[in-house]
Parts: C-alpha cells; sequence; structure tokens
C-alpha cells in the first residue's frame, strides 16, 4: 500500500468537513486557509528536505508515487494540508451543518433637499414654512 491511498481518505474527510465551513458563511476563511497551507507546506518542504539530507530519516523506494520535491516525495505535503483544513473546519465558531441564509440587498437610505429615497419606498418630506 502507497502513501497515497492511505492519505487520500483523510483528504476527502478534511475537504468535506472544510467545504461544509465555508458554506456556513465564516468570513474570510478560503483566503486564510490558502495563505496558512502555503506557509506551512513550504516549511514542511524546506524542513522535512534539511531533515532527510541530515539523515534523520528516509522514504522508501516502493511506497511512493516517484514524483519529489526535492528529497521528499509529493506525499510528505498531505499531512499538512490535512492539518490546514481540518483545523478551521472544526475549531472556529460556527454551525458547519447549517447553511447561512442569504440576506437582501439593503441600500442606505440617500438624502437630498427635497426628499428621502430608499430602495423601496420614496418619502417626500414638507416645504419649509417662511
Amino acid at each position: 500500500m502507497t502513501y497515497i491511498f492511505i492519505s487520500i481518505p483523510f483528504l476527502a474527510i478534511a475537504m468535506v468537513l472544510f467545504v461544509l465551513k465555508l458554506q456556513s458563511g465564516t468570513p474570510k476563511l478560503l483566503p486564510i486557509t490558502a495563505v496558512s497551507a502555503l506557509a506551512l507546506c513550504s516549511l514542511t518542504i524546506i524542513f522535512d528536505n534539511l531533515m532527510v539530507w541530515a539523515d534523520l530519516f528516509g522514504y522508501g523506494d516502493t511506497q511512493h508515487l516517484g514524483i519529489w520535491l526535492g528529497l521528499i516525495p509529493l506525499e510528505d505535503l498531505f499531512y499538512p494540508l490535512f492539518a490546514v483544513l481540518l483545523i478551521p473546519a472544526l475549531w472556529l465558531p460556527g454551525n458547519m451543518f447549517k447553511r447561512r441564509k442569504k440576506r437582501p440587498h439593503r441600500s442606505l437610505p440617500t438624502i437630498d433637499n427635497r426628499s428621502i429615497t430608499t430602495r423601496s419606498t420614496t418619502t417626500q418630506s414638507e416645504p419649509e414654512k417662511p
């Protein structure tokens, strides 16, 4: 069994929970998660390459896809990706199983000299008395 077959079920669960959290309306979740994933994967690539280079550990030749990022296989990035998707999905407040209802767009009232206008109604102001 290769690392990809071990990792896919966990990544699928994390992705489903993350998408449910996105649909619940947590603000700015996607860009924050993307920046976190980029930072964590970059650090994983750098430090895992250093640890393999220092001969602290190694990877078997038969249990990976064969796509290498320096001295580490691509599958090594599945663990930080799993954490980046799962932690915000479970940790952030909000019910991930309840979709947020979209509210109708309300415009602010505009004021000019003669009337107060809103999106749905117009009210004429009384003329000034001398």
